[in-house]
Order: C-alpha cells, then structure tokens, then sequence
C-alpha cells in the first residue's frame, strides 16, 4: 500500500491511537500502481560489491532469504 503513495496525498495522522489514514478515494487508491524503485545504482559503494554474490544466490526476503 505505501508504494501507491503519491506526493501531495493527504493523510491523517493520530499519535494519540498510534494510526495513520491515507485520504484518497478508496477507488483511486486501488487502481494505483504501485512505484517501482530505481535501484540500479546500488550495487556498488559502502561494501554492497564484496557481497554481491552472496545477494545473488539468496532468495526473497519474504520467503526466508536462504541460499539453499
């Protein structure tokens, strides 16, 4: 859901009860897709290459990130 965020869209937010509520329509909402982030520049720099091939063989983090 955050990824179908956009600049300018008004939320609410409620420190009080520990919520926060997006003010789009419920419609345009769900038919938003969602951003895809640029993340080609990031496989070099602070170390990410000396890992590189450990990235690669792990699986999706959603599913346990192993390597076997």
């Amino acid at each position: 859901m955050i990824g179908k965020l956009r600049d300018g869209d008004p939320m609410r937010l409620d420190a009080e009860k520990g919520t926060i509520e997006v003010l789009v329509d419920a419609d345009e909402l769900a038919a938003r897709e969602s951003a895809a982030p640029d993340l080609s520049a990031n496989g070099f720099g602070m170390g990410r290459e000396l890992f590189a091939g450990f990235r690669q063989l792990a699986g999706r983090a959603d599913q346990g990130a192993a390597v076997f």
